[in-house]
């Protein structure tokens, strides 16, 4: 493959945006202040100081499920200053069976350090703990009913299997690793779908054998977490699909505590639900017991994760908080902490989303200095709070957000001045720059369907509307509420030309899949049918001064469908505007060619006034010329055609090329003055084809590419150098940039680092269509990968 011409692009930054994966263990807080969560089959980092997700890691190969920050072996000599420092190190586990271990080196870089793969199966957690040797231990749970320990020498890179535990036929859910109390001895607990949990203890072996089966729950347990009490005591906090949260404490056998055992035994025959008797083993000739110390009950859905407060420092001595965070399906979180005066357990703080019909928390956090908050939930997103206010009320916070499944499609307005993208998680999602910070953002959530989304185009000549595709028969058209405008004016500073007759807002009524306006004067709340039944109270539409918080994205951003448009057989797979907006084509999944027909639509009478007929298998992309006198379609069936538009709407073949690639066409487009057409195809191959002499012909192809081509796209202007610029994308997920002269002779000049790629193959690239206020040019990009990126490039004087 042709090697990049140095230094006449370079890339500047990367704007990312996407959605936790919808898992418990996908999320981890560390030490160091950042958040890393699994997003599709990356790892996104996420800094809440800035804003922003500042890096993704590609590694994997299937989703993330878990991902554990490992405390850090290098940066203080002192076991327990090991706590306190920021972690450099981070495991995770996916549904590709595989543990990947990354290490940020000096320069700040994530490199893999190791690739483990000894699962037969999805890996569903991780925990880690640190010896004071300096070896690192990692424990990973799998569908496959194992959990494997992996053990790191001090001063080795490279993990190894210490031992395999079997569960067979049970499977464990989740994991902690801690020491015996004033021992270097490691114990690991495990729960799972027995509702037991499983306590271990490394012998002098260096083999981990059961010592306990905990009783209690009453359903799967999804949590389990240590922490070291000052008074030496280990407390383990479990959660359950039962709504409860145990807390358990294991410590020394005193005299104490043996009278006390002894009492319970005497009290609890017969009990099993509570589980109050406490349970004894040997190590060393010493005894330890676990009891019960409390049953935590507030949440009303199955709790997901329980989690303590970062340990902190006192007059320079290690203290642990008895603070515990929890979260739940009940879509709220609760931060526990113990009143020693009373002894007992309060919820001291309660957060979350009240109301609404959608599934709640998959992971809580607090972070270091306790005054945040953090939650993942059931719709892909991320919620942040906070009681750093005047009256210390907690308080939401702006957190990134996106896709949480593969985005099948996406454009820029007609003016360049936001993005809009759909995806297979049923919602389509606008993002612009948020002009105070510089970050990206979600703004508004046009459509939330009850289908797979495909395709989308915006509709060009008229201001903020879109046309969309989804698994279904059904054409659907939006446009903007005043709500949105006014938003986008506040947040990126675009000014849009008043219109009178734009609805406030939308709202779903029950039972039904149309967004219906809100307008001036009318109850949000209300809206009336034929058949006179009211729709339930809604959030009643907001203009937003900051990026909309989650709730109101989903509940408050809707934009209204002013039209629907029938008449394709089948699900919908390609749509496209005119650039004049006057015609609107589409095609829907096809096997014959009367199913892949391509449909032209009249905008300003919604009707038909085409059916092209050519291909025989379903078209993968439909584009306009620039002049709008030709339409471009590329097919499944290796085969792309170019219509010309008549002028009395006529619409005729002008060239059809029935086998232009040896596999499916995924991509074609019109360079920026409609001289090229770029197709690209599985065959590894573009092509570039001009018109010449009234005939089209292929003028050139770009060297053969390591996998297939899935996207290809002109930049919408000439460079200096008077050539034109196509970026191409690959089913690997790369990206790279090339210059075509007038005669079809090509080079690359830039090819974006492995690191810096997509996780899976590209989807749909967009150059947008003005520059920064950087003067920087800009490349919007998404993927099977769920995520959607805007590539930032400065190209040479």
């Amino acid at each position: 493959m042709a090697q990049p011409t140095e230094g006449k692009v370079r890339l500047v930054g990367i704007d990312y945006q996407v959605g936790p994966n919808r898992v418990a263990h996908t999320g981890s807080w560390g030490v160091n202040n950042l958040f890393a969560y699994g997003a599709g089959c990356n790892i996104a980092i996420y800094n809440p100081e800035k804003c922003k997700i500042t890096t993704m890691l590609r590694g994997h190969t299937d989703r993330v499920n878990c991902v554990r920050w490992v405390h850090n072996t290098v940066i203080s000599d002192s076991f327990a200053e090991r706590w306190f420092n920021p972690e450099n190190i981070l495991v995770s586990g996916g549904a590709d069976h595989r543990l990947i271990v990354w290490t940020q080196d000096q320069r700040g870089e994530w490199i893999v350090t190791n690739k483990l793969k000894e699962h037969k199966d999805s890996i569903t957690s991780l925990s880690s703990l640190l010896n004071p040797d300096g070896s690192i231990l990692v424990s990973s749970t799998s569908a496959d009913n194992t959990t494997i320990v992996w053990k790191r020498e001090a001063g080795s890179n490279d993990f190894k299997v210490l031992q395999r535990l079997e569960h067979k036929p049970k499977m464990m859910e989740c994991s902690a690793m801690s020491h015996i109390p004033n021992t270097e001895t490691p114990v690991l607990a495990l729960g799972g779908v027995d509702s037991l949990i499983h306590v271990y203890i490394q012998n002098d072996q260096g083999n981990f054998v059961r010592v306990v089966q905990l009783q209690g729950h009453e359903d799967w347990i999804r949590g389990v977490e240590f922490a070291l009490c000052d008074d030496g005591d280990l407390l383990l906090a479990s959660c359950s699909q039962d709504t409860k949260i145990r807390l358990w404490r294991l410590g020394k056998v005193t005299a104490d505590t043996e009278n006390m055992l002894a009492s319970l035994r005497g009290k609890s025959e017969g009990v099993t639900s509570l589980s109050s008797k406490g349970h004894l083993f040997n190590y060393r000739s010493t005894k330890y017991q676990i009891s019960l110390e409390s049953v935590l009950s507030a949440h009303e859905e199955w709790v997901y994760s329980a989690r303590w407060a970062f340990p902190t420092k006192i007059d320079g001595k290690y203290h642990q908080d008895l603070c515990l965070v929890s979260a739940s399906m009940d879509r709220s979180m609760i931060m526990w902490s113990f009143s020693p005066s009373s002894g007992v357990w309060i919820d001291q703080v309660k957060v979350g989303e009240v109301g609404g019909n959608t599934l709640g928390f998959y992971g809580g956090f607090l972070s270091r200095d306790g005054h945040y908050l953090l939650a993942h939930g059931y719709n892909g997103s991320l919620h942040m709070w906070s009681d750093e206010n005047p009256d210390r009320a907690w308080r939401a916070h702006i957190v990134p957000s996106g896709h949480f499944a593969p985005v099948m499609d996406m454009d820029w307005d007609s003016e360049g001045d936001y993005l809009l993208s759909v995806s297979e998680d049923q919602t389509a999602r606008c993002f612009s720059e948020w002009r105070e910070k510089g970050t990206w953002h979600e703004i508004a959530r046009p459509a939330v369907h009850g289908h797979d989304f495909n395709c989308i185009s915006f509709l060009n000549g008229r201001d903020h509307s879109f046309v969309a595709g989804a698994e279904e028969k059904v054409i659907r058209l939006f446009d903007a509420p005043q709500t949105f405008v006014d938003t986008l004016s506040n947040i990126s500073h675009v000014q849009s030309q008043a219109d009178s007759n734009r609805p406030l807002g939308a709202n779903v009524p029950p039972l039904g899949l149309s967004n219906k306006p809100i307008v001036a004067g009318e109850d949000s709340g209300k809206f009336k049918e034929e058949n006179e039944y009211d729709v339930a109270p809604a959030p009643a539409p907001v203009t937003h001064q900051v990026p909309p918080l989650e709730e109101h994205l989903f509940q408050s951003t809707l934009w209204p469908e002013i039209q629907k448009l029938y008449g394709h057989p089948n699900e919908m797979v390609a749509v496209c505007s005119s650039r004049s907006g006057h015609l609107i084509a589409s095609a829907c999944k096809g096997s014959q060619p009367d199913e892949s027909s391509i449909r032209v639509w009249d905008t300003k009478t919604w009707k038909e006034i085409s059916k092209l007929t050519v291909h025989k298998l379903s078209v993968a992309q439909l584009e306009f010329s620039h002049d709008d006198t030709r339409l471009l379609s590329v097919s499944r069936d290796r085969s792309f055609c170019i219509f010309k538009m008549g002028d009395d709407r006529t619409i005729e073949v002008e060239k059809f090329f029935k086998s232009a690639h040896e596999r499916i066409i995924w991509s074609g487009a019109w360079s920026h003055d409609d001289r090229f057409i770029a197709t690209g195809s599985r065959d590894k191959m573009v092509k570039l084809w001009v018109r010449e002499e009234n005939d089209w012909k292929n003028i050139s192809s770009l060297p053969a590419f390591s996998c297939g081509v899935t996207s290809v796209c002109w930049l919408s202007f000439k460079s200096k150098r008077n050539t034109s610029t196509l970026a191409v994308g690959l089913e690997d997920g790369s990206i790279s940039i090339w210059m075509v002269q007038d005669d079809g002779k090509n080079e690359k000049v830039y090819e974006l680092p492995q690191e810096s790629c997509h996780g899976e193959a590209i989807r749909r690239m967009r150059w947008r269509q003005k520059k920064s206020l950087e003067g920087r040019v800009q490349l919007a990009s998404c993927s099977m990968d769920h995520s959607v990126r805007v590539h930032s490039f400065e190209f040479e004087e």
